[in-house]
């Protein structure tokens, strides 16, 4: 098959990453590793900008993310299970002493907590940063993408979890652009400018 806008050209033609219509070198033009006409890189273009990839990755569906959260759930929740009864042992034994020992039974409380937060965001953050999956989502078959579909930077990383656990119990807030967005893209995707894809 000819070049597009010059049938004389019969060698060394490419495809268009968007439209898929062949043309020669000199009528396409490369953005990001992908080869666009003159009719589709002014979309691409948007696309890019607007942080959609002009690739097409292969997104993950939300009943996946969703089992692949509830697995690291578990798993965190195993992690912090013998943590949980040493703080429950510390809380309640100080609460049974004087008002000196009540106090540091609150100070135990305030130290747990945030031991906890930090645990969570460092699971996260730690195993996207360096495998680019927590380890449910490992199981499940999915990695977390920039919108090019590389890996996340150690911000993106740690913007994910930050995000999610700043929404708190807000679970559905979080995912629900996710429910009308072509990209499937949450609020803690959209924050990270990261994407959710389904690997082989």
């Amino acid at each position: 098959m000819p070049c597009m806008q010059h049938p004389a050209v019969l060698e060394n033609l490419n495809p268009c990453s968007r439209c898929q219509k062949t043309y020669c070198p000199d009528c396409l033009v490369e953005l990001k590793g992908n080869r666009f006409c003159a009719a589709c890189k002014g979309e691409a273009v948007k696309d890019m900008q607007s942080g959609v990839s002009g690739t097409d990755l292969a997104l993950a569906s939300l009943w996946r993310r969703f089992f692949a959260f509830w697995l690291d759930m578990i798993i965190q929740g195993v992690i912090m299970a013998p943590l949980s009864f040493l703080f429950m042992f510390s809380t309640l034994k100080a609460q049974q002493g004087g008002q000196a020992q009540q106090a540091a039974a609150l100070g135990i409380q305030i130290v747990m907590q945030l031991l906890f937060m930090g645990i969570a965001l460092g699971y996260e953050a730690l195993f996207l940063q360096f495998k680019s999956a927590t380890p449910g989502k490992m199981a499940l078959g999915l990695r977390v993408v920039t919108p090019d579909g590389d890996p996340v930077a150690t911000g993106q990383a740690w913007i994910r979890p930050l995000v999610r656990a700043l929404l708190g119990f807000c679970f559905l807030v979080d995912y629900l652009p996710a429910f009308f967005r072509k990209d499937k893209c949450t609020l803690h995707d959209l924050a990270a400018r990261t994407r959710v894809v389904k690997v082989n």
